[in-house]
């Protein structure tokens, strides 16, 4: 490293810590939202130096009211969860909300939640550049694979919670509720449906540090006092009491086949609960009840060696509320499996790290 690029650096953080001052001062928001916000402005500056327009340590360095305006370019959320999204303008906003009206749970967002949604999106794409958390990478792919499909787990769960054809309540009441977002990742479904019902309690696992670390970053920034995080494999975290049969309903998106699945997430489901899987439902030769589907038809046993039976499949890709499946849909849809949880998980599941995937039951 150069002489020159040294002292660039050290301004760098002077810079950062001028401006994490005047924010913690001035505006009260939260430390993961500074830390973007200190990020994307230091981005800033250190282009702005490359392009020679003017000396850094007049502007950035020694001129704290500079920081201070720059404000605009990072745009954090305040305590009270006002604000717009980090590096956009405000009118975008409407168009974002737009994104959300393809579901049903979309359209009931409030204003606050709609905005939260937009800073997590804002959040997501500028850490997605140093760390692989998703594959998406522009706006409305973010909207409407993440966001949109996660607001699509709501209604089911209430309907679950509600009660079928007039049955007697299936789940806790959704003031009571306590869900579990297994294999999290990036944060979906667990951080959208963290702002979408903040009066339940959700607990994001996975066994990925580095997406811990993005989670817990998230809630810090988004403020939610609802959401923890667990750094785990769910094959060791399964067997801890508090955390075993201890939800009323675990949900995972992406994670694995549905054999291993089922083996890893039915031992967290207390018995009444329920585990819903989102999915690729491809039509082929086998056939499980209504479903065509080689996938769910091996998973039959893994789901009553531990305890649960499969209820149903049913079709999110819809911009009304889930469907139920039937023999002619079409090839290739997204859906969510519904498992009920019937009896205990025997104390053998689930088996060693990797044996699930490696030796499906």
């Amino acid at each position: 490293m150069s002489r020159v690029q040294g002292l660039d650096r050290k301004r760098l953080s002077c810079a950062r810590l001028c401006f994490t001052a005047l924010l913690l001062r001035n505006t009260g928001v939260s430390h993961g939202a500074l830390r973007v916000a200190v990020q994307r402005w230091s981005d800033h500056c250190l282009q702005r130096r490359a392009r020679g327009v003017e000396s850094f340590r007049t502007r950035v360095a020694w001129r704290p009211s500079a920081l201070v305006n720059a404000a605009p370019v990072c745009r954090v959320f305040s305590s009270h969860g006002e604000g717009c999204e980090a590096g956009s303008a405000p009118s975008a906003q409407p168009e974002r909300d737009g994104l959300l009206e393809r579901c049903q749970q979309g359209r009931l967002l409030s204003t606050p939640q709609k905005r939260r949604l937009s800073q997590l999106c804002d959040l997501l794409l500028e850490r997605n550049r140093h760390v692989n958390l998703t594959a998406i990478r522009t706006e409305p792919e973010v909207y409407e694979k993440h966001f949109v499909d996660s607001l699509r787990f709501v209604d089911i769960i209430e309907t679950l919670c509600a009660g079928v054809s007039g049955e007697r309540p299936r789940l806790a009441a959704p003031n009571h509720f306590r869900l579990l977002d297994l294999g999290s990742g990036g944060g979906f479904p667990g951080l959208v449906l963290g702002i979408a019902r903040p009066s339940w309690e959700f607990v994001l696992l996975d066994a990925t540090r580095k997406k811990c670390d993005w989670l817990r970053e998230a809630v810090e920034a988004l403020q939610l006092s609802n959401v923890s995080v667990i750094w785990d494999r769910a094959e060791l975290a399964a067997h801890k009491p508090a955390l075993r049969e201890a939800f009323d309903c675990v949900v995972a998106r992406a994670v694995a086949r549905l054999p291993a699945l089922s083996e890893l997430a039915l031992p967290f489901v207390r018995i009444g609960g329920y585990f819903l899987a989102a999915k690729e439902y491809r039509r082929e030769a086998s056939t499980v009840g209504d479903v065509h589907w080689p996938e769910l038809a091996s998973a039959m046993r893994s789901i009553e060696a531990n305890g649960g039976r499969y209820m149903r499949t049913v079709a999110t890709d819809t911009d009304g509320a889930p469907t139920a499946c039937s023999t002619d849909m079409d090839d290739h849809r997204r859906v969510i499996v519904i498992v009920h949880k019937q009896h205990p998980t025997p104390s053998m599941y689930p088996r060693a790290p990797g044996v699930p995937e490696r030796k499906p039951l």
